[in-house]
């Protein structure tokens, strides 16, 4: 789910497995046209699992008003709350569109993840893919 979708795109598309960063491709959620400074996309695993790592695939057009965003923050659910995940590392540092963002984090155990974006308006965000990875 996400705070807020444009009429364009879909949020399935987060989590379809299918990473595409051509300026043509129509599998991306963006938050384009929101009325928010900060938006997120949430996955809901249906089952507590224990996560560790995320990667974000950013799409960016400048052209069309989407870029990478200002900055994210990766929470977890905790039963009562959403709580800003413990993160480790950030490659790269800043977030970049059209490439793989990934984030690791003191290992959580969760039955939703969502990522909250600062966007860089007067663009907005875009994500083709996000991948949550279970620690074994």
């Amino acid at each position: 789910s996400a705070s807020y979708t444009s009429p364009n795109d879909r949020i399935e598309h987060v989590n379809d497995q299918t990473i595409a960063f051509t300026r043509y491709s129509r599998n991306r959620w963006t938050a384009y046209g929101s009325p928010n400074e900060w938006d997120w996309v949430q996955i809901d695993f249906g089952e507590r699992k224990t996560v560790g790592t995320l990667e974000l695939y950013l799409w960016g057009d400048d052209e069309r008003g989407m870029r990478a965003p200002k900055q994210y923050t990766v929470q977890y659910w905790d039963g009562e709350a959403w709580t800003d995940a413990h993160v480790r590392s950030r490659t790269p540092l800043e977030p970049t569109a059209s490439a793989l963002n990934t984030v690791t984090l003191d290992p959580v155990v969760t039955d939703k993840m969502r990522v909250v974006f600062e966007h860089d308006l007067p663009a907005f965000t875009a994500v083709t893919e996000l991948m949550v990875w279970e620690e074994q």
